[in-house]
């Protein structure tokens, strides 16, 4: 979160209209003796507009 909250402070200097977008997701993580657990992530994304 913390570069997603940069680069939205730079789009604001350069004029910009930004906005931070966060969305779920799950994952099966295969371990080395081949068991297999769901893993959840979160993940940022900025979206700019001039």
């Amino acid at each position: 979160m913390l570069s997603a909250d940069y680069l939205r402070q730079q789009f604001t200097q350069m004029g910009y209209q930004s906005d931070i977008r966060t969305f779920n997701s799950r994952f099966i993580y295969t371990t080395k003796d081949n068991r297999k657990n769901w893993h959840n992530v979160t993940g940022s994304t900025v979206i700019a507009a001039h």
